[in-house]
């Protein structure tokens, strides 16, 4: 059945289905396939179906409902709708209303409304909905009567009436029983105000309670208007007198109107010269008119016009013209231009005559005894430069040529002026070749005018790639860790540390398969830091998919159908490295690492640099970069002193095919030297693994 298709399945008829027959459902909670009955099913799904879903066409009501179809709440309700259209509602029915639905017939139901006889006569009537005439007994429910006369007699019930017109006169009419309400808009004309009921005239001013809010008072006595506020008379604003009483001005009054005042007012005639002031003193006074003095005027301000009192540098005669006085060294005045160096315009603007030496930059000018410029150079020999100290020179570059060579001491450079040691990028360097070094990871680096290079051992010791130990895929725990993995901070049986940029390029071979960040690992397969990630290398080649990477994907590796006992090669043509068969022997070196020394005596004659493999501290060294040895030689010289006690070694590759592909028997390496940290194509996991042996020959 796993093979087959649900529409190739025989289809199982309606009337054939059982409740016990099973169906396959999936589990969201337990994430799994589960089987359920036909019957739990459509129960289920009838339990968590959303209310109202099921529309009133998918009903068959023709079938008729089962006896328990229909229930409701409590007793003593009918169902229906108060309001609109809808589902049916519980309506509670009184025991009047149960009295009505249990009369067997309208009489028993009149009688239950409590009706009489009168309820079903038509034959007195005049038209089927008025009565005229005498009407005596005792009538019950509801009739409409229309009264064209007094009602007497006595009754009990209620009815409504309709009275005619003109039925209601003033004796029918109880005290104060029409109200504001039953008053139309505009319906008291004027006749009908009685006197001093709105506005209470009187020779008095109004005096106690008023009748209402805003009824108004007016005194025929004064000619003042009042208005009640509900607590007490306020006169209403206005000018009710006007009294003018003229002292020591120097106007003229006069009053005239009756309905509306009018005042005019006029100046009275003064002595010439004169204007109206206050008193010339501090004190305070009456004013007059009287001649100004210094004091009324304000002195003037800077963009304020006022007053001006000449000071030494002016003179004003007995007629107030004003002559400016000759300047002194000591008191400024008028000062005469004498040229010809010095002119005034027709502007009165001050110029000084224009030089006859042309305009522009002199390192050299001539003066004459005046000060005036009248020759100059722009240029200024040797001469015309005193000798100066070196501490007049506090600004400015010198050009390299001004400095001799080997002039500038150790002890004249600035902490960093050679090499910057800071753990972040520090962005374009201030010159070429100027040196970077970070401390966490002992990383040199300098300056190339486009990046910082590294510098060091090669260009595998950018990425730091160093093999520190084997883990456990399952738990995720460290099992055995290398003296790399030691300097790494990492520790056999704890867990695997979170990445960070210090642990780029350590990397775990598993030894026990399993899951670790979601990633499935098998044997052989790495787990690889870099940056703030741990990435699986698939060295089994398998469709792993996430974040794995082959030997093969890096940018400077070039893989051509790799066979058993390959190694890589670096091609410096190329500048990549390929996968070659080759034949080796190992080399030693003479003398020991001590930090210092960078030549080193080869045991074998060297072929050519790109013959040897060189690892120092399990880094392999790039040739012509990190190291060069002379063809022909028996030296090898390493840019930098290679660190003092590492762990090395020399492999010659005397032989090197063209394409990949074959190898002799393999030779095991000394303890030591390579275990673990060599390259070599699998041709049965079809993949490079780490080897602790080399095709070739012997050594």
């Amino acid at each position: 059945m796993a093979d087959s298709r649900i529409s190739a399945l025989t289809r199982l008829p309606e009337a054939a289905v059982s409740p016990t027959d099973l169906l396959p459902i999936a589990d969201l909670s337990a994430s799994e396939t589960k089987a359920i009955t036909a019957k739990d099913l459509l129960e289920g799904v009838v339990i968590n179906m959303d209310a109202g879903s099921i529309p009133a066409s998918k009903i068959d009501f023709a079938a008729g409902l089962p006896s328990n179809s229909l229930q409701i709440s409590k007793g003593d309700v009918v169902l229906g709708r108060t309001t609109g259209a809808g589902l049916a509602e519980e309506i509670a029915c009184t025991a009047a209303g149960r009295a009505l639905l249990a009369g067997v017939d309208a009489a028993a139901q009149r009688t239950a409304m409590g009706l009489g006889t009168l309820a079903a006569r038509s034959g007195s009537w005049v038209d089927g909905s008025s009565f005229s005439g005498t009407s005596s007994g005792t009538n019950t429910g509801d009739q409409t009567i229309t009264l064209t006369g007094p009602v007497t007699g006595s009754g009990k019930g209620t009815f409504a009436t309709v009275i005619a017109a003109g039925a209601i006169g003033t004796v029918q009419l109880g005290s104060l029983v029409v109200t504001t309400d039953k008053l139309a808009e505009k319906g008291v004309a004027a006749a009908k105000v009685a006197d001093n009921s709105v506005v209470v005239v009187s020779s008095a001013a109004p005096a106690g309670a008023g009748s209402f809010i805003g009824q108004g008072a007016f005194s025929s006595a004064t000619g003042v208007a009042y208005t009640y506020t509900g607590s007490a008379w306020v006169q209403h604003a206005g000018v009710q007198g006007i009294t003018i009483t003229e002292s020591n001005t120097p106007l003229s009054f006069s009053v005239s109107g009756t309905t509306s005042t009018v005042v005019d007012v006029s100046l009275d005639n003064q002595a010439t010269g004169t204007v109206w002031a206050g008193p010339d003193s501090a004190a305070a006074g009456v004013p007059t008119f009287r001649r100004l003095v210094g004091t009324d005027l304000p002195g003037a301000t800077a963009g304020v016009r006022g007053a001006v009192k000449p000071d030494a540098s002016f003179t004003v005669d007995g007629n107030a013209q004003l002559s400016l006085n000759t300047a002194t060294s000591s008191v400024m005045g008028g000062v005469k231009v004498a040229g010809p160096d010095l002119q005034v315009d027709a502007t009165g603007q001050l110029k000084h005559v224009a030089s006859t030496l042309a305009a522009g930059d002199y390192t050299k000018v001539t003066t004459d005894a005046n000060g005036h410029v009248i020759g100059g150079q722009t240029q200024i020999g040797n001469a015309d430069i005193a000798n100066l100290d070196a501490g007049k020179l506090t600004q400015g570059i010198l050009p390299a040529a001004r400095i001799d060579n080997n002039s500038i001491a150790k002890e004249k450079l600035a902490n960093y002026a050679t090499t910057i040691i800071q753990e972040t990028d520090p962005g374009p360097g201030s010159y070429i070749g100027q040196f970077w070094y970070r401390e966490s990871d002992a990383q040199l680096r300098t300056w190339s005018a486009n990046s910082w290079i590294p510098v060091g051992f090669g260009r595998l010791s950018q990425e730091n790639l160093r093999f520190c130990g084997t883990f456990n895929a399952a738990t995720g725990q460290v099992t055995q860790v290398t003296t790399f993995g030691t300097t790494a901070g990492l520790t056999a049986g704890a867990a695997i540390p979170a990445a960070t940029e210090q642990l780029t390029g350590v990397y775990l071979v598993a030894t026990t398969p399993g899951t670790y960040n979601t990633e499935v690992y098998d044997n052989g397969d790495w787990v690889l830091c870099i940056g703030t990630q741990w990435i699986r290398v698939d060295t089994l080649a398998s469709a792993g998919g996430g974040s794995t990477i082959n030997l093969g994907d890096l940018l400077n590796v070039t893989l051509t159908t790799p066979q058993s006992g390959d190694s890589l090669i670096f091609d410096a043509s190329t500048n990549t490295w390929k996968n070659r068969t080759t034949h080796g022997v190992k080399i030693t070196l003479i003398e020991a690492f001590d930090g210092v020394r960078t030549s080193f005596t080869t045991s074998r004659q060297v072929v050519s640099e790109n013959n040897l493999l060189v690892s120092v501290g399990g880094v392999i060294q790039e040739p012509g970069v990190d190291f060069t040895a002379p063809p022909g030689g028996n030296t090898i010289n390493f840019l930098a002193p290679p660190p003092s006690g590492s762990d090395h070694w020399v492999l010659q590759e005397a032989a090197v095919d063209g394409g990949g592909g074959g190898g002799g028997g393999g030779t095991v390496l000394l303890p030591g030297t390579a275990a673990e940290e060599y390259l070599k194509w699998n041709p049965t996991l079809n993949a490079w693994r780490p080897s602790d042996t080399l095709d070739g020959g012997g050594y």
